[in-house]
């Protein structure tokens, strides 16, 4: 493999490595920031969802029985426009629970229904009733969701439960964010190592082509020729490829001195032969 090559791939690919690894770790971050502000969110969307139930008036919660839930004189099961205007200006889906039964919703089935009287998942049901939200990432009619269940009190108690309101988000959406981010870094990422990569591959061809013109100049002077000349485009450099170039015409300067010398000592040697031979004879 020739130097240049090797040059390149040595520069190109650190560059990569960083990049695949900076995605990575971008990803898992962004993933991790995105989920904790969901989240807080959720509960926030949850907390306001039930001011507004407990803002029609200060009557407890019932169920009548037909299966309607009431609060005071109104009815819950037969308003669906709280979670619709949150689910219309949110995008998020919203439950109200009575005990574990789900009385209104805005998540629908494949038929395009509301889910309302399905219930609720026994996991759930349980750190509700120990009066605890519930943060978890479950399956609800088949789909992923990012959800928050917050557990709603009776009225005038503190100790009992009558059910709980859900808020979530299909988990399909937050990765959709975080997927359309990711491609746009890995763009940013492919950039930066296409420019690096043509800024490197111009200083590589560069040094190269000192070093290949050292090279040949060393092989002229190794087959004989000291006549050879380095090119001054190559010596007037500052780098090590400069200095390498001027040590290289350096060398061949002072074996082209040697030589003449050694040539000229010669020819002196002979003339002084010759004359001690004349004057034997």
């Amino acid at each position: 493999m020739r130097i240049r090559k090797k040059m390149l791939i040595v520069s190109i690919l650190p560059i990569i490595f960083l990049g695949i690894l900076t995605i990575i770790v971008a990803r898992f971050e962004m993933k991790k920031i995105a989920t904790t502000q969901l989240n807080t969110t959720l509960e926030a969307t949850a907390v306001t969802a039930l001011e507004v139930y407990q803002s029609k008036n200060d009557e407890p919660y019932s169920r009548d029985e037909n299966g309607k839930v009431w609060k005071g004189d109104y009815c819950i099961s037969d308003d669906f426009s709280v979670i619709d205007a949150i689910h219309d200006n949110t995008d998020l889906e919203c439950t109200f629970f009575y005990g574990d039964e789900r009385i209104v919703t805005t998540i629908l089935n494949e038929q395009g229904e509301r889910i309302v009287g399905t219930t609720i998942k026994p996991e759930v049901a349980a750190t509700i009733a120990k009066g605890q939200a519930f943060y978890k990432t479950i399956d609800i009619n088949n789909q992923a969701y990012n959800t928050y269940y917050f557990p709603i009190y009776q009225v005038g108690s503190d100790s009992e439960i009558i059910g709980c309101f859900f808020v979530g988000q299909s988990t399909s959406i937050l990765d959709k964010s975080i997927n359309d981010i990711t491609i746009k870094f890995i763009l940013f990422i492919i950039v930066v190592v296409f420019i690096c990569g043509a800024l490197m591959f111009i200083i590589v061809g560069r040094i190269s082509k000192s070093l290949q013109h050292g090279v040949e100049v060393v092989k002229e002077v190794a087959s004989g020729n000291l006549n050879v000349d380095v090119a001054t485009e190559f010596l007037g450099k500052k780098d090590e490829a400069g200095v390498l170039a001027t040590e290289i015409n350096r060398l061949k300067n002072d074996l082209r001195n040697v030589l003449n010398q050694i040539s000229e000592d010669s020819r002196l040697i002979i003339s002084s032969s010759q004359d001690l031979l004349d004057t034997a004879t």
